[in-house]
């Protein structure tokens, strides 16, 4: 299954994010107000 679109975007970025260990240690996510400003929705 392929996926398309912004989910996909957001989805590609985070695993890119984990991967290269840009996260913070303890795992947490940004706040969804920086998150939709980081990926402009």
């Amino acid at each position: 299954m392929v996926r398309v679109g912004l989910v996909a975007y957001v989805e590609e970025q985070l695993e890119r994010d984990i991967a290269q260990r840009r996260l913070p240690r303890n795992g947490g996510l940004a706040s969804e107000r920086k998150m939709a400003r980081r990926f402009g929705v």
